[in-house]
């Protein structure tokens, strides 16, 4: 989750938990009633799509991704040396098994596939030079295991961009839906002082400085020890009056 909704998140959270502690204030036929509900299950579908988010990581897919090329690119540096020591090749055979140093990955699984294409034909004259008679199947399964490893990271690059997509629609609803708890907690709460006060904290959203814009303000001296929000107020009993 990026730190902007992250901040959101915190807030509907705030909402969904002040739900859990005042909710019996609220007649349970009343619109606020309700609303608490539907903020409680948006905030579970939020952390469920951010679970999801973490789990589709793009950089553990790119350190996997990494390692296969390694691998790949390392096979094919020691065929490409075997067969440029075949005396007998003409220049243009041993041109095929060249690797260039700066090889994309397209280009790294493209250069592959002709190394097995053309390696196929004279398979006999590698494993004379101590190759294994598998070295060609087990280039390919090097090949497909890169292969995987590119189209399993961009399936998780999309996955994470989709999850991301979902969670932004699901705090805008929330947030919807806060902003309409609002009047309705003035209203339902008018006799409980404390309870509003608290209400009132928990809507901040404080929200990142962007780069370059922070500045560092002086607390005017009457607010100097004034704490930035009132502290949490015990739940009020369901006897209360009101």
């Amino acid at each position: 989750m990026q730190i902007i909704d992250r901040r959101r998140y915190e807030m509907v959270a705030r909402v969904r938990d002040f739900g859990s502690s005042y909710g019996h204030l609220f007649p349970e036929d009343s619109g606020a009633y309700q609303a608490f509900g539907n903020v409680a299950r948006t905030v579970e579908e939020i952390e469920a799509q951010d679970l999801a988010e973490s789990s589709a990581t793009v950089s553990a897919r790119a350190a996997w991704k990494i390692g296969a090329r390694k691998a790949l690119v390392d096979r094919l540096v020691l065929v490409g040396k075997t067969a440029r020591l075949i005396h007998d090749a003409d220049p243009e055979f041993k041109a095929y098994f060249e690797l260039p140093d700066s090889a994309g990955d397209t280009h790294v699984l493209t250069t592959a596939r002709q190394f097995v294409a053309k390696a196929t034909p004279v398979a006999a004259r590698f494993v004379a030079d101590g190759w294994p008679a598998t070295f060609l199947s087990d280039l390919e399964g090097l090949i497909d295991n890169f292969e995987a490893e590119l189209r399993d990271r961009g399936q998780s690059r999309g996955d994470r961009v989709a999850a991301r997509s979902t969670i932004k629609g699901l705090l805008e609803e929330a947030i919807r839906t806060a902003s309409k708890l609002d009047v309705m907690v003035a209203y339902h709460l008018a006799p409980h002082a404390a309870a509003r006060a608290v209400w009132k904290s928990i809507r901040r959203v404080d929200y990142p400085w962007p780069k370059g814009r922070r500045v560092a303000a002086k607390p005017a001296a009457d607010d100097a020890a004034t704490p930035a929000a009132p502290p949490p107020v015990p739940p009020i009993p369901s006897s209360a009056g009101g």
